[in-house]
């Protein structure tokens, strides 16, 4: 995917970034921990600074989604089901970080066009539709057509929907354990369909649904949101990819991030302990650092972890 690189100043005229304390700005500070404080505090401009630091470092909308605003939604999740934040700071986080999405959009350049159709939305029931939407965004910048129902859409729409479109994906976003049950229905509803779509499912309550079995339907479970769009992608690429370098260091980046945050370390903590930088932790990850053997045994010490663990086989 080709996307459009912005620097500081380009991005400057849409995302104002506030004067601040330097200790709130600083390009030392990890962007993921200061966007979930910025949601917990309900400060659009720190929040958007965030985002403008990720643009400035060249990240691209598809990271900046995964790295920046699923993470932090996802802890605001958890702290709501522990009362921790009330139902009035999870709604205001939830319509900053729909702010910053919609920003993002503009600035988003598709890849060529895709002969492909995914129909996005929440299950019946389903009111938390902000990962759906970033599944939705996500489709499209790879160049497929997206139709997006938003949150709570009844079963037979669904399946008249599904009917009149006939995507080739459709992708289903659902958090609470009590809407499982109309999944189920969707399910034996679409199977009984002559052509179904494969059928994505994601979302905190998807524990369970790795052990469904539906006869006649493709079923597949995403854990996360990059889960979810690569089996979409070569479920219908045309061709094997090619393994390159790049793809190689993209492997080992996915790698070093899962693991670092298994162990719940940020980048600036990592660095520290391996002895490098935050920027160099943030390309690492991001796939776009040839990375030496001596740096991966670096990393790999600081992670706990045998070498190995990060190479590709």
């Amino acid at each position: 995917m080709r996307w459009r690189r912005w620097s500081f100043s380009q991005v400057k005229w849409l995302v104002e970034v506030p004067r601040m304390k330097a200790s709130r700005i600083s390009s030392a500070a990890d962007p993921s921990k200061r966007y979930l404080d910025a949601l917990l505090e309900g400060n659009e401009e720190v929040a958007s600074a965030a985002v403008t630091s990720m643009l400035a470092e060249g990240a691209s909308i598809s990271e900046i989604y995964v790295e920046l605003l699923t993470p932090a939604m996802a802890r605001m999740g958890e702290l709501w089901r522990k009362r921790k934040v009330d139902v009035a700071q999870q709604k205001l986080a939830t319509e900053i970080t729909l702010g910053q999405m919609d920003k993002l959009r503009s600035l988003g350049v598709a890849k060529q066009k895709s002969p492909h159709r995914a129909l996005v939305c929440c299950i019946k029931g389903e009111l938390h539709s902000t990962g759906a939407r970033m599944t939705a965004d996500l489709f499209r910048l790879e160049g497929w057509t997206v139709d997006f129902l938003g949150p709570d859409v009844p079963t037979e729409a669904i399946v008249a929907m599904v009917t009149n479109r006939r995507p080739q994906i459709l992708a289903l976003s659902v958090t609470m354990k009590s809407n499982l049950k109309h999944v189920r229905g969707l399910l034996e509803a679409l199977r009984k369909l002559d052509l179904p779509p494969k059928v994505l499912i994601g979302g905190q309550a998807t524990g369970t649904l790795t052990r469904w079995k539906i006869r006649d339907l493709d079923l597949n479970v995403a854990p996360n949101l990059m889960d979810g769009l690569n089996f979409a992608l070569s479920a219908f690429r045309s061709e094997p990819p090619k393994t390159d370098l790049q793809q190689y260091l993209r492997e080992i980046g996915l790698r070093i991030r899962e693991l670092r945050t298994r162990t719940g370390h940020t980048q600036a903590q990592l660095a520290q302990i391996a002895g490098l930088n935050r920027a160099y932790i943030v390309s690492v990850e991001r796939g776009k650092q040839n990375i030496s053997m001596g740096v991966i045994i670096k990393i790999a010490n600081a992670l706990g972890v045998a070498a190995e663990h990060l190479l590709v086989t």
